[in-house]
């Protein structure tokens, strides 16, 4: 996921939306292979917030999410409505995301 990053982090305004650290670390200063990339991280706010907050008062082209969570869906489906684009990672196979039902919504209702 770094390395997609910082392929579209030149020339986009990017959040990365990082409430485990697995993509920018703990430290004050944002991993080096996602460039420019600002980061969203406080440990008081839930993932769904942090979404919300970079939607509403950052104005980023594109927001990464790691580890998509089932309580962030309602404000994810609203990064859509805002023309946002998105990357980001769920735990499972493709056959596991098709089979739940938040997830199915995400990668466009697909049947099996």
């Amino acid at each position: 996921m770094r390395a997609i990053i910082s392929e579209v982090a030149a020339d986009k305004i990017i959040d990365i939306i990082d409430t485990s650290g697995e993509i920018c670390g703990f430290s004050n200063e944002t991993h080096p292979s996602v460039g420019p990339a600002r980061r969203m991280h406080d440990d008081r706010k839930s993932q769904s917030e942090l979404i919300d907050e970079s939607i509403k008062y950052r104005a980023p082209d594109i927001i990464v999410i790691d580890e998509i969570l089932k309580d962030s869906m309602e404000t994810i489906f609203t990064v859509r409505q805002r023309n946002v684009q998105m990357i980001a990672s769920a735990h499972g196979s493709l056959s596991d995301l098709v089979r739940i039902g938040h997830y199915n919504k995400l990668i466009g209702g697909i049947t099996s």
